[in-house]
């Protein structure tokens, strides 16, 4: 999946991958009946809205998964509560802290620094495409991202 490259075009998601045609599904209306689905992550039952044949399809035969679908979870469903049934015991969270679909945080922000520093005490060097990050920054000091408090992206504050 790491190779999939989503981007925004007009009002269209659109998504990449080598191999295969463009996926383009609209972002306003989204292109459900509205009618929610419930699907699991780590044993925990969460609704999402299914995005149609045509994406389940194409993420299908990307990811050679028969069946495989293309959901969708809006922020007004609300979200899992990661002190439930999170593998991870890592006390990490407090109770009420919420995520969809990510295994224990909406986002995942790495340095290429960090990466960097990091590979210098590994045989093989990694990069930064191993953490699956949903943010990439560059210009800080090596870890310096476990420091932020925040960041902001466009008008929103994360």
């Amino acid at each position: 999946m790491s190779l999939i490259i989503p981007s925004i075009n007009g009002s269209k998601l659109q998504i990449n991958a080598p191999g295969m045609r463009t996926l383009q599904v609209a972002l306003c209306p989204c292109p459900t009946d509205g009618s929610p689905i419930e699907t699991e992550v780590w044993g925990a039952k969460i609704a999402a809205l299914d995005l149609g044949d045509e994406a389940g399809a194409w993420f299908a035969e990307y990811l050679n998964l028969p069946g495989a679908r293309f959901i969708f979870h809006p922020q007004e469903f609300g979200g899992r509560d990661l002190t439930e049934g999170n593998p991870a015991d890592l006390d990490l969270w407090k109770k009420g802290d919420k995520c969809a679909f990510a295994d224990g945080a909406p986002y995942l922000l790495l340095s290429e620094e960090s990466v960097a520093e990091f590979s210098t005490h590994l045989e093989e060097p990694v990069s930064w495409n191993n953490f699956r990050p949903n943010i990439l920054v560059a210009g800080c000091t090596p870890y310096a991202e476990v420091l932020f408090s925040s960041i902001r992206l466009f008008q929103e504050e994360l």
